[in-house]
């Protein structure tokens, strides 16, 4: 993906997935780096902003950024499987809030999302 990046800075799918991968070897910043860049080339692509939502959670940024990004891709997400990993984030900010009626809610939202997808709709957030 770097090498792709290198000759097309502004493709999406490229630095997204190099932004995953960061994430998946603990280069939480570097990951980071790329979801901004991500939601800079693509603002209405839901992905960036959860992935980067998740990573600034990760690192313990502020909640109020963190679920900024995260409410913004809820906003924007169509698919079941984006839905789902936006309300499981909004689950995990509302616990670091200490708002367990929240929680709730953000978690029930999650789990019909993931019921929907079980029912045959594509996965936006695979590597592809």
């Amino acid at each position: 993906y770097a090498a792709e990046l290198a000759t097309y800075p502004d493709h999406f799918k490229a630095r997204f997935n190099l932004g995953k991968i960061l994430a998946r070897l603990g280069d939480w910043a570097g990951s980071i780096d790329q979801m901004r860049e991500a939601v800079r080339i693509a603002p209405k692509r839901p992905e960036g902003y959860l992935f980067l939502a998740r990573g600034l959670l990760n690192q313990s940024a502020p909640l109020d950024e963190v679920q900024g990004f995260a409410e913004k891709g809820l906003a924007l997400a169509q698919a079941p499987d984006v839905k789902a990993l936006g309300w499981f984030l909004m689950a995990d900010v509302f616990s670091r809030r200490h708002q367990p009626d929240k929680v709730s809610e953000a978690l029930r939202n999650a789990r019909m999302q993931v019921s929907a997808e079980k029912g045959g709709t594509r996965h936006a957030t695979q590597d592809h």
